[in-house]
């Protein structure tokens, strides 16, 4: 049983017994530990003061090298019966003479294996020096028993114990007596409780005894009691009242409820309709803006004035920079709506990053950058991802890359890291020598309508949503992104994309690469020259399916070229 279990009556007794023990105990020892050290400190000091005395009388005996006249000295040390054993060194440390008492081993034969003065469990030890004059002829030791302390340090226990004996039987049968003085009134008082807790009698009062503490709480408790029990009859009336207060709060809390929930099911309507908006809007910006992506590619290549030549070119680039914009608004749009699917298919992964890649070794060589692709000697050559998501992302990652360098060089490095037969997952390392980041924004850059800085977007244009798509789309593929930077040396953007590996490309069905005639991507040439035909014959003819004129006669045109 614990001591908090036990009644009050009982603590009270069991205090009063172990304050008397403790005290009892601590004054016994006090005294014991003193009588032991005066004892102590008398015993060293007969020892020492024996030990000179012998000194002065053994120096015409060590100086005439008289060995039995040194005998003689030290055997007058048998009268006092504490001395265990003594020996006389001459100063060389040579053992000269010595006294045992009977059954005592003999002294060590140099002076260097003596202890000197010291004090053990068994004996006390005191040397002291022989001298004639100014002359140091040796050394008394003199080693006395101490046993007789330790015998004085058990009888002082058993006397304490004794005593102990005696002391605690009484406490005990007087805590029991005094403990009612205190404990009766709070057995009492805890009584009243009980029955009140167990039968709601609030009319229960309990007697008080004294004065003290435990008088006034006895007061305290009966009128407490009072004041419960004309309590009891307001609380009966304001329960009823109460009753009817939280039944209309309840209406009130319930109609409440609903418009917070027709309030929040307009809320995502109107979020779903803007989404929908921002898609639709974007898909007929970029139907107009391939017409004059086309249109501008075909104007470019008629032959023209230099001026208008300028023209063009500035009316292509702007073009290509609001389809880049407006396609990132589009994707946006679709994730935040929940409207954009993952689908895997088979590709050539070496195919597939040597044709992703490509686009961007032109912009690279006219910065005059190092562009360089690399890929690890274990990664698979066939493998089952999302190869429009993964181009995605690959292509916004070196287009920042090549966009923010100016000198140096972007490295796209590709591994394969620890997986099974089936499933791996790549690594794609896009780093560069540009301007860097930030720490304290390297966070920020993926979120959406984010750039490091706003200096940023001014100098180098984008609407800072390149980042935050790429970040989604990897989200979908099971994918991660991370970033290491410095500022003034360069970024290393690292993502990890889970991927099926595939056995062989036969009868896989992979992925072919969509391209619409360059509409999209702005390179009319390349598109139309990446057409490849395995058995060219005469009279080709070619269906092209598009519901706007002006794209239709961009794509016609195209073709007769």
């Amino acid at each position: 049983m614990r001591f908090a279990d036990i009644s009050i009556r009982y603590k009270v007794a069991l205090l009063i017994v172990m304050i008397t023990f403790v005290i009892f105990a601590a004054v016994s020892l006090g005294f014991t530990y003193f009588d032991v050290k005066n004892f102590r400190e008398q015993l060293a000091s007969e020892v020492r003061v024996a030990a000179d005395v012998t000194a002065a009388n053994s120096g015409a005996a060590i100086k005439s090298r008289d060995k039995d006249a040194a005998e003689e000295t030290l055997k007058t040390l048998s009268a006092l019966r504490f001395v265990l054993r003594a020996g006389m060194y001459d100063k060389d440390g040579g053992l000269f003479a010595e006294y045992l008492r009977p059954g005592i081993d003999g002294l060590p034969k140099s002076l260097s294996n003596i202890p000197g003065t010291h004090v053990d469990s068994s004996s006390l030890g005191v040397a002291s020096p022989i001298s004639v004059g100014q002359d140091d002829l040796g050394v008394i030791y003199l080693e006395a028993s101490t046993h007789q302390l330790y015998q004085r340090v058990l009888l002082r226990i058993r006397l304490v114990g004794l005593l102990l004996a005696i002391a605690l039987p009484l406490s005990l049968i007087l805590g029991f007596r005094l403990q009612r003085v205190i404990t009766d009134p709070i057995l009492e008082l805890a009584e009243a409780t009980r029955q009140i807790s167990k039968n709601q009698q609030f009319s229960i009062r309990t007697k008080r005894i004294g004065n003290d503490e435990i008088g006034r709480l006895v007061d305290e408790f009966n009128n407490m009691l009072e004041q419960i029990d004309s309590r009891d009859e307001k609380l009966q009336r304001h329960r009823d009242e109460l009753e009817q207060v939280v039944l209309e709060r309840t209406r009130a809390l319930r109609k409440s409820n609903d418009e917070l929930r027709k309030a929040k099911e307009r809320a995502e309507e109107a979020s779903e309709i803007k989404s929908e908006f921002v898609a639709n809007i974007s898909h007929e910006l970029r139907t107009p803006l391939n017409g004059i992506l086309g249109m501008s590619t075909l104007a470019l290549e008629t032959e023209h004035s230099e001026e208008m030549n300028e023209y063009l070119k500035t009316i292509d680039n702007s073009s290509r920079a609001l389809l880049d914009i407006i396609n990132d608004v589009l994707d946006f749009s679709k994730i935040e709506a929940g409207r954009l699917e993952i689908n895997r298919a088979a590709i050539n992964l070496r195919e597939f990053l040597e044709n992703t890649v490509k686009p961007f070794s032109f912009t690279a060589a006219l910065k005059k950058l190092s562009f360089k692709l690399e890929l690890a000697s274990d990664v698979p050559e066939v493998v089952e991802v999302d190869g429009v998501r993964l181009r995605q992302v690959i292509t916004n990652l070196i287009g920042n890359a090549i966009k923010f360098t100016a000198e140096g060089e972007v490295k796209i490095e590709v591994l394969s890291e620890a997986g099974d037969d089936e499933e791996v997952q790549l690594k794609f390392v896009i780093s560069d020598t540009g301007i860097g980041i930030p720490a304290e924004r390297q966070e920020a850059i993926f979120e959406a309508f984010s750039q490091a800085d706003g200096s940023v977007t001014r100098r180098f244009g984008g609407t800072g949503l390149g980042l935050a798509i790429s970040l989604r789309l990897l989200d979908l593929m099971n994918g991660t992104i991370d970033v290491e930077s410095v500022p003034g040396e360069g970024s290393k953007f690292t993502c990890i994309v889970p991927v099926t590996v595939l056995k062989s490309s036969e009868n896989m069905g992979l992925q072919t690469e969509s391209r619409s005639i360059g509409l999209l991507n702005g390179d009319s040439k390349k598109a139309v020259s990446r057409m490849e035909l395995q058995h060219p014959a005469d009279g080709l003819r070619i269906l092209v399916a598009e519901d706007n004129l002006i794209n239709q006669r961009v794509a016609v045109r195209l073709l007769q070229k």
